[in-house]
């Protein structure tokens, strides 16, 4: 849930890299590259059977993602993911239940099903639906990465995944998709870099004394251990600043190679005094 928690209008990207989008017929939804307002969703919490989730709102439709009984394909398990018509009241059908896989998340419906994309020959190709957890290769096709965007402009995201860091499975006893000894390539030494951080009580609050630090590492989870010492926050949020609008969006993704200057904020989860 925490991948939403400051993100109100998101994008969903695929694990293959397409974006979950509203078709243009306005009933269905698939995959495809950014198609901007389109693949826009606004999210909504609500509760459901006592348990914190999720409602999906098409930010160009007006239509929730809602998870149908139609069988995608006659003979076959999974079963159609629709929009909503706009004067439907919102059901359980539209409830999704966020589950966090390391920087992914996995939406699963109040039944136990979740959104997965496909990625095959026609029909199945970019198509959207909603199934049981699978094994095998297809396993990860039901996690997503959550970019969150600017309302005032959808079409630029303030958080971007970076395809060849997010490696990781649900099913971790399946192993992992990390590079190991077979062959596969190593990893670059991550090199030194400064990182200038300020430190606020509430996502409101202005930065105040910047400081800065060396850091080497690659990793956000060694980044936030490193910042949360130096500033003796140790249940702060790092946090970046949009350069238009001043709000604080979470920093869930790995950063950037190399070693260019990098400045965030930290937010206390609890404010001091």
């Amino acid at each position: 849930m925490d991948l939403f928690r400051y993100g109100e209008t998101v994008k969903l990207r695929s694990w293959h890299g397409l974006y979950l989008t509203a078709a243009e017929d306005g009933k269905s939804v698939t995959q495809e590259k950014d198609v901007k307002q389109r693949s826009v969703w606004t999210v909504e919490f609500v509760e459901h059977g006592g348990r914190s989730a999720i409602r999906l709102k098409s930010s160009s439709r007006g239509s929730y993602l809602a998870a149908s009984n139609e069988p995608f394909l006659l003979g076959w398990t999974g079963r159609k993911v629709l929009l909503t018509p706009q004067d439907r009241r919102p059901d359980s059908s539209v409830v999704w239940f966020p589950l966090r896989s390391d920087r992914k998340v996995a939406l699963e419906t109040p039944y136990g099903r979740s959104l997965r994309a496909n990625f095959s020959l026609p029909p199945w190709s970019s198509s959207v639906t909603h199934d049981q957890p699978q094994l095998g290769f297809s396993r990860d096709w039901i996690l997503w990465d959550v970019e969150v965007v600017d309302p005032a402009d959808p079409t630029t995201p303030l958080l971007s995944p970076d395809d060849s860091t997010i490696e990781t499975s649900v099913h971790p006893s399946h192993g992992s998709s990390s590079s190991s000894s077979d062959g596969s390539r190593p990893q670059p030494t991550p090199r030194e870099r400064t990182v200038a951080y300020s430190v606020v009580d509430n996502l409101n609050e202005k930065d105040v004394c910047v400081s800065e630090i060396q850091f080497k590492g690659k990793s956000l989870e060694e980044l936030t251990a490193a910042l949360r010492a130096a500033a003796a926050a140790p249940d702060a949020v790092i946090c970046s600043r949009h350069p238009t609008n001043g709000k604080l969006y979470p920093l869930r993704l790995r950063l950037a190679p190399g070693d260019q200057k990098v400045e965030v904020v930290l937010v206390r989860a609890s404010p001091t005094g």
